[in-house]
């Protein structure tokens, strides 16, 4: 059962996840007031980690279950979402309006095993009170790169630079049958993810590595600054918050695995 102290900060979290959403509806990005806060709780959660124990007496089965249903997973992923972030890439898709890699924790779980890690947080609320602080990290990021999506599809000069920029049929045929208003959202889309090279094996590569810089100096645009400075902000806080979230599960998994004899990873063929 959770503590009173451990209530008071539950409540806290929900408080603080209540004025970023609050915070974003607004479209307001000039005092990230949501970032400073998400700066203190870091502060306070790097305490928390001190507090993890085995507070609990599953069965070694039980234990078995969420190292290979649970914990492996969301650590494998978190480091190819710290990857991800170090890179300023946000893996961020229009045609969905969302992160493609860098996702709630929960996410990085097969829905079929959810109810597994469901049981397992209930039981470690140390580590369910960090992975909460990297999830509204996430949040944060998504309304960034949503509000830059949105702000760049309708900023004159992104079709402007697209027009003066598109000169031969030869350029154009790099975007295949994609209509003018995709092609719009798609290089939004790589500004977005601060893409300053694409892989040759992209189509439109060409055309993108030979603007780039010119497009993504759209970033410093008035309308576009200060979402795309919060994103950044915010993307170094997820790296934090990702990082913690790591720690937190490895050494959940350490005492785990000595207190039950369950080894981390499976020695089964």
């Amino acid at each position: 059962m959770p503590n009173k102290e451990d209530a008071k900060i539950t409540e806290e979290l929900k408080e603080a996840y209540k004025n970023i959403q609050k915070y974003f509806d607004n479209r307001t990005f000039k005092q990230p007031d949501d970032i400073k806060q998400m700066k203190k709780d870091f502060e306070q959660y790097q305490l928390a980690i001190k507090k993890i124990e085995v507070n609990m007496d599953p069965s070694p089965q039980i234990v078995s279950a969420w190292f290979q249903t649970v914990i492996n997973p969301i650590l494998d992923n978190l480091k190819i979402e710290i990857g991800l972030l170090s890179d300023k890439y946000w893996t961020w898709r229009y045609k969905v309006m969302n992160l493609e890699s860098i996702r709630n924790i929960e996410e990085y779980i097969e829905p079929a095993y959810r109810p597994n890690y469901e049981q397992f947080s209930q039981q470690q609320q140390e580590v369910r009170k960090i992975i909460e602080l990297h999830n509204r990290g996430v949040n944060i990021l998504y309304r960034c790169c949503k509000s830059m999506q949105e702000g760049l599809e309708k900023l004159p000069s992104l079709r402007q630079k697209y027009e003066d920029a598109i000169k031969s049929d030869e350029d154009k045929k790099l975007f295949g049958s994609f209509p003018e208003e995709e092609r719009i959202k798609l290089l939004a889309q790589y500004i977005v993810n601060n893409i300053t090279q694409l892989s040759s094996s992209y189509g439109t590569a060409p055309f993108w590595n030979k603007y780039a810089k010119d497009f993504l100096s759209l970033r410093e645009h008035p309308k576009i600054s200060e979402a795309y400075k919060l994103s950044l902000e915010g993307g170094e806080l997820l790296i934090e918050g990702a990082k913690m979230s790591v720690e937190s599960l490895s050494l959940a998994r350490t005492m785990l695995s000595l207190k039950y004899g369950v080894p981390p990873v499976s020695v089964d063929a």
